[in-house]
């Protein structure tokens, strides 16, 4: 059987993918992986992928089946959720924040994480209310059929190319000048795929333009990834967002050392993240007496089906309490360990405030 010269080249580049994806990672290619195909390293996660490798993490970022949120961070997101479509317009906006930035430090899924905001960046300007209910409805779809995706995507411009496309996605995990045969390469996916959102990102993560270190360390942070890639780098189990979700708005406002002040916070343990604030209602599920329920009968003694009973807000005392339950300061030593920084450079950062303020931990 007789090669055509465009399959012998097709054959040849995966070959060279397989061999590459297999290649063992350093740990600055590890912590370049994790900054760009996620929030950045949570403790232990960099010698995790060494050990796992590169293809490993791929197929498990790739696979709707690996979990995302667990245990109580998964009750807190759902928490939220639930509290938004109740919430009036402003609550509601800061009820999503805290649900993004909690999705963002806690999932599994990274990528998923890091994809969502790509595509939603691409919609008109909305509401953070707004954007997660239109986020609900393209988490299904991120890793197949572009056409799927799009149609969970409305306001998403119509008759863009896969070749503007590919682009855009190489700009944003790659570089803001990508290498036009690492766009090529893409597009060529999207094309034998029929736009199978998995297939093209395979093509790009698995790319030698990836791992290039021409492109590390080169994109700045904006203030949700600053923000959320510290959260995870100190390892902090996050039970209250609001705090952080504040500081989110002042960073994104631009405020004058905005940043500044909320590293010095994060690293003496002064925002109050460890205990969740009470919910402003607490539904119940005791039955009143039947006489206490609006158009009743009169049966003496009758009680009612179970409806539920909003409460009163919580009393100040209680929100006051969960302010004071002390949250971890960040140790720059784990900060350090976290980010894969050589503990024995003379010009290491000293402290958790250095960590988070020098440019290496600014810039991925």
């Amino acid at each position: 059987m007789r090669l055509m010269p465009t399959t012998l080249l097709a054959l040849c580049c995966l070959l060279a993918d397989g061999a590459r994806a297999a290649t063992p990672l350093s740990a600055d290619e590890a912590l370049h992986v994790l900054n760009r195909m996620g929030y950045g390293p949570r403790p232990g996660e960099i010698g995790a992928l060494r050990a796992s490798g590169l293809a490993s993490h791929l197929d498990s970022q790739l696979d709707p089946a690996t979990p995302g949120l667990t245990g109580a961070a998964a009750r807190r997101v759902h928490a939220l959720s639930l509290a938004r479509a109740d919430a009036r317009p402003g609550e509601a906006d800061a009820l999503a924040r805290q649900e993004r930035l909690l999705r963002a430090i806690a999932s599994g899924r990274q990528l998923e994480e890091v994809l969502l905001a790509f595509w939603l960046a691409q919609l008109p300007p909305a509401s953070p209310a707004s954007l997660a209910a239109i986020a609900e409805q393209a988490r299904p779809h991120l890793f197949g059929p572009y056409r799927d995706l799009r149609a969970a995507l409305p306001g998403l411009s119509a008759g863009v190319s896969p070749r503007s496309l590919c682009r855009s996605l190489a700009v944003f995990f790659v570089s803001e000048r990508p290498p036009a045969s690492l766009v090529k390469r893409m597009e060529a996916a999207w094309r034998r795929s029929g736009g199978e959102q998995r297939a093209v990102l395979r093509s790009l993560f698995t790319s030698a333009d990836f791992l290039a270190p021409d492109y590390r360390g080169g994109k700045r942070k904006d203030p949700f990834r600053l923000l959320v890639s510290a959260l995870r780098a100190g390892g902090l189990e996050v039970a209250n967002a609001a705090p952080l979700a504040d500081a989110q708005v002042a960073l994104e406002a631009g405020e004058p050392r905005a940043w500044e002040r909320t590293a010095f916070a994060l690293a003496q343990g002064g925002l109050p993240l460890a205990a969740e604030a009470p919910s402003r209602a607490r539904q119940s599920s005791a039955a009143p007496p039947l006489r206490a329920t609006p158009g009743a009968p009169s049966q003496p003694g009758a009680l009612a089906s179970p409806v539920s009973a909003v409460h009163e807000a919580p009393t100040p005392s209680a929100v006051a309490m969960a302010a004071a339950t002390p949250t971890p300061p960040l140790q720059a030593a784990r900060l350090r360990a976290a980010l894969g920084m050589d503990p024995g450079a003379g010009a290491a950062p000293e402290t958790a405030v250095d960590v988070l303020l020098d440019d290496a931990f600014r810039y991925r």
